[in-house]
């Protein structure tokens, strides 16, 4: 056999590993048979994948079922322990953690206590010392409260020794495998889209605020993972020192904030349905209520069209919403290899 027949014949034994891997994720167990017929694949083939599968431990037998008359086929499932992900992200002095099976299922939760001063190389011991307790540790997704361009975390106002550090290299240099880091809001957004592939999500914290953008089911991330900061638009005056980090600040200790922050909110809502114009944006974060979105969507109507005003949804849940978005990024990782 000639080298690139080799080559070929490889490429199509991968391909129709994936394919039986990623149709096992669908079902508690399965058959051979129903594996041939969903895959379109011979029962041989399928029976030859599963072998290679059950001689590397990704597929195990399932005792057998009960039986309606005759001898039943074997059932067959994806190990659940064969890969182990971590998904965890980082806020204020807690790095959040969920330990979650190749099915996506917790095995563990953590929640350890960091200060803002914690060196790449304590995160690294941290993720060592999992790994001694889950051994098929594959890969890890991380959210964090800052940009990420190119594996580096930038304008992080804590996690000093992190901030502007390549740390998704140095973690994977030393792991030796791979390592997923995004914003956070960009991660909850991202869980977002089976429900509204077309959203602007706005997360309001006391001083702060950011969003993601999902357009056509897709993160919008920008050249260098810069959009949705929200907190550096210039607004008023237009001078760098009132942009609307400023503003919020100013904002969060003033009698009337809860009034202020609709205001704000309205503006910003104003811009986007004048950019990309969404049919939905969630808002989380904020003590806001129904009828604050009455407010300001009577703000909004009295500039535009009440056509061109997207539906206004309050997302309360955003902590399991981030450990969603953090799990489909490893499951969808798993899926492609």
């Amino acid at each position: 056999m000639k080298i690139d027949e080799c080559s070929h014949f490889d490429q199509v034994r991968a391909q129709n590993r994936k394919t039986i891997r990623n149709l096992m994720r669908h079902f508690a167990s399965i058959g051979k048979s129903e594996l041939a017929r969903i895959s379109r694949l011979s029962f041989p083939t399928v029976s030859a994948v599963l072998n290679e599968l059950l001689d590397s431990n990704e597929v195990i037998i399932l005792p057998e079922a009960t039986s309606r008359g005759g001898r039943p086929g074997a059932e067959y499932a994806l190990n659940p322990l064969y890969h182990v992900a971590i998904c965890g992200y980082l806020e204020e002095e807690t790095l959040h953690l969920r330990i979650c099976d190749t099915l996506g299922n917790t095995l563990s939760e953590k929640i350890i206590v960091i200060t803002e001063d914690i060196k790449p190389e304590e995160l690294l011991e941290l993720f060592q010392e999992i790994r001694k307790e889950y051994p098929s540790l594959s890969v890890i997704s991380l959210g964090v409260p800052g940009v990420v361009d190119k594996g580096v975390i930038c304008s992080l106002s804590c996690f000093t020794n992190i901030n502007g550090f390549p740390i998704k290299e140095y973690l994977e240099d030393n792991l030796g495998l791979p390592v997923f880091m995004e914003n956070d809001t960009n991660v909850f957004t991202s869980a977002e889209r089976d429900m509204w592939p077309d959203l602007v999500h706005l997360f309001l914290n006391h001083d702060c605020i950011g969003c993601g953008i999902l357009l056509n089911g897709s993160l919008i991330r920008g050249a260098n993972g810069f959009a949705g900061e929200l907190e550096h638009l210039l607004v008023g005056d237009g001078t760098a020192d009132r942009n609307l980090g400023t503003i919020l600040k100013d904002i969060a200790v003033r009698d009337t904030k809860k009034k202020d922050h609709i205001i704000q909110l309205s503006k910003i809502i104003n811009t986007f349905i004048c950019t990309i114009n969404p049919p939905h944006i969630a808002i989380s974060g904020f003590e806001i209520s129904e009828e604050d979105l009455d407010i300001i969507l009577s703000v909004l109507k009295a500039g535009m069209e009440e056509r061109y005003l997207p539906q206004l949804h309050i997302v309360d849940e955003v902590d399991e919403l981030y450990f969603t978005g953090l799990t489909e990024i490893v499951l969808d990782y798993w899926k492609s290899i």
